[in-house]
C-alpha cells in the first residue's frame, strides 16, 4: 500500500508542502524518494524541503547553485547568502532577473542593488528594526527618483551594520516563502 505522501507526489507542489509545514515525519520517505529513479524530476523539490527542515548537506548543495531559493530555505545560511551581497560585491547598479519583475521601466534612473537586498531581507526577519526598514521592492520603483538622490542611504547603511552584528541570530519569518 503507498503511503499518502507517495500518492500524491506526482506534483511538485506536495513535496515542497512537507517542507513548507515542516512535516518532519516524511523525511525518512523523502530520502527514499531521492534514490528512486521514478521521482528523478522532482530530485530538486525533495533537496529543498528536505534542507528547509534542517538537512545542511542538501541547503549547502542548493546554496552552490546559480540562484537558489533561499527564502523557502529559511535558514540562517540561507538568508546570509542574500545578505553577503551587501558586503562583497562593489556598488552594483544592475539587478538581478529576479528583481526585473520589480523594476518597470528605470531606462532614466538605475537604482542600487543594495536597495533591492535590504527590502527584501527586511519582510524575512521578524526582528529586524523598524528605523532601518526601507520602501518595500516595488515602491523602490515608484520612488526611484529618490534613491537615486541618496535620501535613504544613511537608512540602508545603518541597515547593513544592524545585519553584520545580527548575522546568524536573525529571527526568521517560518511564513515567508
Amino acid at each position: 500500500m503507498k503511503s499518502y505522501i507517495e500518492e500524491k507526489v506526482y506534483g511538485d507542489y506536495y513535496i515542497l508542502l512537507t517542507g513548507r509545514l515542516y512535516m518532519y515525519d516524511f523525511i525518512p520517505e523523502l530520502e527514499k524518494f531521492l534514490k528512486d529513479k521514478k521521482y528523478r524530476n522532482e530530485k530538486e523539490n525533495i533537496k529543498y524541503a528536505l534542507a528547509r527542515m534542517g538537512n545542511t548537506k542538501y541547503e549547502q548543495e542548493l546554496l552552490k547553485t546559480s540562484n537558489p531559493d533561499t527564502r523557502y530555505i529559511n535558514t540562517q545560511n540561507s538568508i546570509w547568502y542574500r545578505i553577503k551581497e551587501l558586503y562583497n560585491n562593489p556598488p552594483d547598479y544592475n539587478c538581478e532577473p529576479n528583481y526585473k519583475e520589480y523594476l518597470m521601466e528605470l531606462s532614466d534612473v538605475l537604482v542600487p542593488k543594495k536597495y533591492f537586498i535590504i527590502s527584501w531581507v527586511q519582510d524575512w526577519i521578524l526582528d529586524f528594526p523598524e528605523e532601518y526598514k526601507l520602501p518595500r521592492r516595488i515602491d523602490i520603483c515608484m520612488k526611484r527618483h529618490d534613491f537615486q538622490a541618496g535620501k535613504y542611504e544613511e537608512q540602508a547603511e545603518k541597515a547593513k551594520k544592524w545585519l553584520l552584528k545580527n548575522k546568524g541570530k536573525y529571527k526568521l519569518d517560518p511564513e515567508v516563502w
